[in-house]
């Protein structure tokens, strides 16, 4: 028994090289999950899309085993494979200079190779010259690059003006350039690791001023939960699932 067929035995009992779905079958060469989809499962639907029908489902537990045998796949395919490097570059090197002239380095050494290759970079408030909506902006309109846009951080811009500038009014100062949206709390005077919907943003009013300013799909992504011990925390990730969908109208 190989790899594949061991994973496929400790899933339902099935040794076989396919899982059944309601509506056809999803076969090994259907699965293509990368691996940190298997570190998001509590926020898993308890029935995916099966790519075997148009209607099709498969329940969680055959999704999460679809996806540990893509990982798998993906790990037994590349054992052969020469050893893969990534290179990058701090942005240390510029430090000594005026921060624009990191960002000409940065739309020329970063954007311009990524776009052809599909990938987005995006900027996200974090304090000094980038704490909010109107100086993140601003550095965009420097860079002047279709591939770099505003990651929007509802909870950071509340930090980083010590409590002093709402996000449903900052959220007006974005339009057009927003591509995804850490969904995080405040509560003063300094707190942000809490879950979604216990602080102090009205993630309604911001989302909603957001999607008028042309953001209406993309990432909602959960970055704090209330701290705690694993229990905790995985309920307060349910928590924060359930809170996006009554926010969003969408099923995870």
């Amino acid at each position: 028994m190989n790899g594949r067929e061991r994973i496929l035995a400790m899933i339902d009992g099935k040794p076989a090289g396919s899982l059944p779905c309601k509506r056809g079958t999803l076969t090994w060469q259907d699965v293509d999950h990368p691996y940190s989809q298997i570190a998001a499962i509590p926020f898993l639907p308890k029935r995916a899309a099966c790519p075997a029908g148009r209607r099709g489902f498969m329940t969680r537990r055959q999704f999460i085993g679809s996806a540990l045998i893509s990982t798998m796949s993906t790990v037994l395919s590349r054992a052969n494979e020469p050893p893969r490097w990534q290179i990058g570059c701090y942005t240390r090197p510029r430090a000594q200079y005026d921060y624009r002239v990191a960002l000409d380095g940065i739309a020329a050494a970063s954007c311009d190779y990524a776009a052809p290759k599909g990938v987005g970079l995006s900027i996200k408030p974090h304090g000094g010259n980038n704490a909010n909506g109107v100086q993140c902006r601003k550095i965009i309109d420097q860079i002047d690059h279709k591939t770099f846009r505003f990651w929007y951080d509802s909870g950071n811009i509340f930090y980083y003006s010590d409590g002093k500038l709402d996000p449903v009014d900052d959220a007006a100062t974005v339009n057009g350039v927003v591509v995804g949206m850490s969904v995080k709390d405040f509560r003063s005077p300094k707190e942000v690791e809490l879950t979604p919907g216990t602080g102090k943003v009205d993630f309604a009013k911001v989302l909603s001023r957001l999607q008028q300013g042309g953001f209406t799909r993309g990432p909602l992504v959960v970055e704090c939960l209330d701290p705690g011990d694993v229990a905790h925390v995985n309920a307060e990730a349910v928590k924060a699932r359930q809170f996006l969908e009554a926010l969003t109208g969408q099923k995870a």
